[in-house]
């Protein structure tokens, strides 16, 4: 659309000021002195209503028009294009975007596009930029070159027409930002931001698969928060989730970057460590993690001491399939939870036959 607009303006402005002589006038020798005066000045008097009106129609349109010569210099600006610069209509003529400011850098490259219209002789699309607007803030533009004619030459230039799309590109933005944050909630748990479950069974058999082809082991633990409900119905849902917040912090900062972590239900959580050498070094890690969950959390003043029953499967020694496996570390967290609670349980065949 804005290509077309260009093209017609461009049409327009070679139509309104060629001479009478372009229209096919020529004075003949029967007619008489005055007459042919009279013809020459009605034509010029309609030329130049035609290039006032023309003239009207560019500076009322909301867009910026220009036309450059092929050394960049202006030829013509409309009245928003003179504003934008600092300037008028007239005084621009002759100047170029070095007079404005513009880097040497920046020009070359305007330079290159009009190249590319003249050679081609086509009409070219400039990519979505930004730019400072004139009131300092950050606006997104979209500009059309096309081929022109100069008026009373056969000189080649550029004719230009570029839209302020920053509304539009804004609200482009809000759309792809509301977007982002709708998957992110789609696969994150609300109070603590940790993957859900199904983004975290997405990572796991991801990890697994990188386990496999690397043949190495892979730790999955299965976490349950001792106490957690006796806080919740005595402390209110409120602390209750500051509580879920705060217990879902530490374990971050007990796995490394390359591990995952998830909440998969009130107060469970899963954790996965890739590269354990063995079921001693898993069960190593896990412990810090139990640890950390024994400190005890101050919440609006009131000192809370919970606890982490932990059950611990390993890849491939115990399961190969993400189904199995978890099955395996959710049955040695129970058996964690049976056996006093706080406390680390691998799984092993005795609590299968269980």
């Amino acid at each position: 659309m804005l290509g077309s607009f260009a093209s017609i303006v461009a049409l327009a402005l070679s139509t309104a000021e060629m001479t009478f002589f372009e229209h096919g006038f020529i004075p003949m020798v029967a007619f008489s002195f005055g007459s042919t005066v009279a013809f020459v000045l009605l034509w010029y008097l309609r030329l130049r209503s035609q290039s006032r009106h023309l003239r009207l129609i560019i500076d009322t349109v909301p867009v910026f028009i220009f036309a450059k010569d092929d050394k960049g210099r202006y030829l013509l600006a409309n009245k928003m294009m003179a504003e934008r610069m600092g300037t008028s209509s007239e005084e621009m003529n002759g100047t170029t975007d070095l007079d404005y400011g513009l880097p040497r850098e920046e020009m070359e490259g305007y330079l290159a596009i009009d190249r590319a219209v003249l050679e081609s002789g086509t009409t070219i699309e400039v990519p979505e930029y930004s730019l400072a607007r004139k009131d300092g803030t950050l606006g997104w533009f979209k500009t059309i070159k096309v081929p022109y004619r100069q008026p009373g030459s056969n000189r080649q230039a550029i004719l230009g027409v570029t839209l302020d799309i920053t509304e539009l590109k804004q609200a482009q933005l809000r759309v792809e930002e509301s977007e982002r944050r709708f998957k992110h909630l789609a696969h994150h748990d609300h109070l603590t931001d940790l993957p859900n479950r199904a983004l975290f069974a997405d990572r796991l058999e991801q990890a697994l698969a990188l386990a496999r082809r690397e043949s190495r082991r892979l730790a999955l633990a299965f976490i349950d928060l001792d106490g957690f409900k006796e806080v919740n119905d005595s402390l209110g849902h409120e602390t209750g989730d500051l509580l879920l917040k705060e217990a879902a912090d530490r374990m971050r900062e007990c796995i490394r970057a390359s591990d995952g972590i998830g909440r998969i239900g009130g107060d469970e959580f899963v954790i996965f460590l890739r590269g354990v050498e063995n079921a001693e070094v898993a069960l190593s890690a896990v412990e810090k993690l139990r640890t950390a969950m024994e400190r005890p959390i101050i919440i609006v003043d009131n000192k809370i001491c919970i606890s982490a029953s932990i059950g611990v499967s390993i890849f491939p020694d115990h399961a190969e399939e993400e189904r199995q496996l978890s099955r395996k570390a959710d049955m040695a967290m129970y058996r964690a939870k049976a056996g006093g609670r706080n406390r680390v349980c691998l799984f092993d065949a005795a609590i299968d036959r269980f």
